[in-house]
């Protein structure tokens, strides 16, 4: 997605350059939801496991650390999105495309560090 966002910088049109780079945040927004359902999986996995393997605690980590780098980089995007001032060519319901990204973005940031305390917990119980 990174690689892809750079190359969309080189469209010399503004409006091409605007809709493929909000087609690029609606992706990181279902990269963050799936990395979310990969942890959530692998926590009710193995909820009725005694012991954790350090391979499952690896993974959850794994998961959630993407998770957080997706988060990040896509907060980045957004913003950078924002200063282009590209929306002035953008259509009202492109607008309010970007607004509803804005507000799930928004939402998986709120989200982190509750999930980040269930794998912590997780991470205790498996002694």
């Amino acid at each position: 997605l990174h690689e892809v966002h750079e190359l969309a910088g080189s469209v010399r049109d503004d409006k091409q350059r605007a809709v493929i780079r909000l087609g690029i945040l609606s992706r990181y927004l279902i990269r963050i939801k799936q990395e979310q359902q990969v942890i959530h999986s692998l926590i009710a996995e193995r909820a009725g496991e005694g012991a954790r393997s350090d391979q499952a605690l690896a993974s959850v980590d794994s998961a959630l650390a993407g998770q957080g780098d997706l988060i990040a980089a896509a907060q980045d995007r957004m913003q950078e999105f924002k200063e282009t001032h590209c929306l002035r060519s953008f259509d009202r319901d492109r607008c309010q495309q970007l607004y509803e990204l804005t507000d799930a973005l928004d939402a998986y940031a709120r989200e982190q560090p509750a999930l980040a305390a269930r794998v912590d917990a997780y991470r205790r119980r498996g002694g």
